[in-house]
């Protein structure tokens, strides 16, 4: 979700994390360009322009779903999280790095300025609620403050039973 420039594409094939499909979306085009014009090349990857709040997503299963500074755009990340969150396959995850709200007076400062850029620091009350269980949460300081990375599982369902 919000694949950008395809850096995401470059990091797993770095790290050799074997994949059978990747699919890209994000918002804008000249990204899309360059992503199409870097990774297209490659079996089983493809890129498409959309609107993570308004269009519907790919279809999956997906059993990975990777999010990287993206959720600090939307006005309801969690709604996004969610959406995507039912094409996630049962046992699978789901990787997000965003910039999120910290008890710092530089916190407080973004915050201010970032709906100026039609953004906003993602509130730990916000992210603790996503769906699914948080099986990893590191927080690092970025250029501009804090940075959550959250690793998603969703459960394996078995005769309809949570296990």
């Amino acid at each position: 979700m919000g694949c950008g420039v395809g850096a995401n594409v470059s990091r797993l094939i770095a790290l050799e994390i074997p994949y059978s499909s990747y699919t890209g979306v994000d918002l804008t085009p000249e990204m899309l360009h360059y992503a199409i014009n870097r990774y297209n090349h490659l079996p089983n990857v493809s890129f498409q322009q959309l609107n993570l709040i308004s269009d519907p997503l790919p279809e999956g299963p997906y059993d990975l779903i990777i999010s990287t500074w993206v959720l600090e755009h939307l006005p309801h990340p969690a709604q996004v999280v969610e959406k995507a969150w039912e094409h996630l396959q049962p046992g699978g995850h789901m990787v997000l790095l965003f910039e999120a709200q910290a008890d710092s007076l530089l916190s407080r400062i973004i915050n201010q300025i970032y709906p100026l850029f039609s953004a906003k620091l993602v509130a730990k009350s916000e992210y603790r609620n996503f769906p699914g269980e948080i099986i990893l949460e590191k927080h690092f300081s970025g250029p501009l403050g804090d940075l959550a990375l959250l690793v998603l599982e969703k459960p394996e369902v078995i005769n309809e039973q949570r296990i």
